[in-house]
């Protein structure tokens, strides 16, 4: 009910291209109908190419809602900011059937506005894909990571692919995941539960933050060798290895400061390197770098941040800290160290939804 008369309005001109709606959960107190209720119609109305996307906390009719042909990418940042492209709807030439749509969305992780933090692409199944188009998929992409999630009962399945391959923990794109799922999916749910290689993992929306709960890892010491010095351009006064390989450097300014040989980053051991030290601004300040999975410089790492807050939190004698990653993006995390288990939190914004081809 709610879709067609949405429908009929933007077709009948009542609604003009450009037209801000309200907040869904807004519209449904209004309406006296569920959220969900209010998400279903939106997503009909988007997938007919009616509505542009969300911005903020609101949704827009798209400027080309009237057109013939209504575009397969919307690219949503500022309310006026809309770009369009190509068909909706492409026919198999073997076949002359519709070919299949998938729903793909691009979500600034852990940032205030789109254009910060870490970028990372959100597909939302009906079914699982089979792995080697999850890494195509990636790999057209070309972000540090893809999310690729299914419904299984009470959770969703989650994948993530670097375009090298699969990752078995990644921070970002968990929480690119909840922001999509609470905006697009099932937006009168607050909290969703992912099975991962790493286990269970959870996110709660707590106002315009999402709180994860990751695994922590237990970093030991190492050895600070001359090898870390030459691939860093500075030497640490520590060294910690788990998953990855953790180098603590004397002053916030040497994090910000250093330029790492990707090659030589190669020859270390860990699957990345965390270059950290005690901040200023903040408790902690961190560059990650990830050149053996084919990211130079991850943006914002929330599975680095498993490392380093049990290490500052140990240092610091605090159990909540406030972390920075020092990439030229940068991104801000709010941490809590609880033993065997690390939350952590930060907000987020939608950058763009498409619809892609995943093939024949």
């Amino acid at each position: 009910m709610i879709a067609r008369q949405l429908e009929s309005d933007i077709r009948n001109g009542d609604l003009l291209p450009g037209t801000k709606l309200p907040p869904q959960r807004g519209l449904a107190d209004y309406l006296d109908v569920n959220v969900s209720t209010v998400s279903r119609a939106f997503g009909i109305c988007s997938r007919k190419g009616l509505l542009g996307g969300t911005v903020g906390s609101g949704a827009f009719v798209a400027y080309d809602a009237l057109a013939k042909n209504n575009a397969a990418i919307r690219i949503c940042g500022a309310q006026r900011r809309l770009t369009a492209v190509g068909v909706a709807h492409s026919s198999s030439r073997r076949t002359g059937e519709e070919r299949e749509l998938m729903k793909s969305y691009v979500v600034d992780a852990f940032a205030e506005k789109v254009f910060e933090e870490n970028p990372a692409g959100v597909c939302v199944l009906e079914r699982g894909l089979p792995e080697e188009l999850m890494l195509k998929i990636a790999m057209e992409n070309n972000l540090s990571e893809t999310a690729f999630a299914v419904r299984e009962g009470d959770a969703y399945r989650l994948r993530w692919f670097a375009p090298s391959g699969e990752v078995d923990l990644c921070g970002h794109a968990t929480l690119a995941t909840a922001y999509v799922l609470a905006n697009f999916v099932d937006a009168a749910s607050d909290g969703f539960a992912f099975e991962t290689l790493s286990g269970r993992l959870t996110a709660i929306r707590k106002g315009d933050l999402y709180e994860m709960d990751f695994p922590a890892y237990a970093p030991t010491s190492a050895p600070v060798t001359d090898a870390m010095a030459e691939a860093i351009g500075f030497r640490p006064t520590e060294a910690w290895i788990a998953r990855d390989l953790v180098c603590v450097l004397e002053d916030e300014q040497d994090v910000r400061a250093a330029k790492p040989d990707p090659a030589k980053v190669i020859a270390l051991d860990g699957l990345l390197l965390h270059l950290t030290a005690q901040g200023r601004e903040y408790d902690c300040v961190t560059r990650s770098f990830a050149p053996k999975v084919g990211v130079q410089e991850d943006p914002v790492c929330g599975s680095g941040h498993c490392h380093v807050v049990p290490l500052w939190s140990q240092k610091l004698k605090k159990k909540e800290l406030v972390a920075r990653q020092a990439s030229s993006r940068g991104g801000t995390l709010y941490c809590r160290d609880c033993g065997e288990r690390i939350k952590l939190a930060g907000k987020a914004a939608l950058y763009s939804i498409a619809e892609i081809f995943p093939g024949e």
